[in-house]
């Protein structure tokens, strides 16, 4: 069998392609680690994540911290069966948009309630946190109302996350006390 020898011109148009995928591929991850570079922030080496009550207790005193998280998560508690009332509605909403007899009113009146079920936890959250802001001192009143009152619904998913935490610690045998402490430092 013998090999005929390429061509001057064939070489040319191989030379041509090969570079001109070589240019695209460049220029792709070059985009690409722009891209990333832009939307995926890297946290430096020694950035820690903090619990999400250490925000809303950094810098009262322990009694307010206590009494922070104790009302805080009594109110998200309170406020979850409303809130999962609220995920109920809006899922069956979307159940009978997806249905192959859509009905837009039936679907309204489903949002209609999840928004009212959403409102009652709402209502629920902000009533405890009145009440809290109210019984702290003037100096802890004012930390913990730029976390609280601006955003309760942050705070009440902040604590869930938090409570939820504390359970799987305690399943596992560890003591939520000792994991706030490490993640503290």
């Amino acid at each position: 069998m013998t090999t005929q020898p390429v061509k001057p011109k064939s070489l040319k148009v191989w030379l041509g392609a090969s570079i001109a995928l070589n240019l695209f591929l460049i220029g792709a991850g070059v985009g690409l680690g722009y891209i990333a570079n832009d939307k995926c922030k890297i946290l430096p080496a020694n950035h820690q994540k903090k619990p999400a009550m250490h925000y809303l207790t950094d810098g009262l005193s322990p009694d307010s911290s206590e009494k922070v998280r104790k009302i805080v998560t009594a109110a998200a508690l309170d406020g979850e069966s409303d809130m999962q009332a609220g995920r109920d509605h809006r899922n069956a909403a979307v159940k009978i948009l997806l249905s192959d007899t859509p009905d837009a009113v039936a679907a309204q009146a489903e949002i209609s309630k999840a928004r009212a079920a959403e409102s009652r936890a709402k209502d629920k959250i902000e009533t405890a946190v009145v009440g809290l802001l109210i019984d702290l001192p003037a100096a802890d009143r004012a930390i913990v109302t730029e976390h609280l009152v601006r955003t309760p619904f942050r705070a009440r998913h902040k604590a869930l996350h938090d409570l939820k935490k504390a359970e799987e610690a305690a399943a596992q045998g560890t003591s939520a006390v000792a994991q706030s402490k490490a993640s503290a430092k």
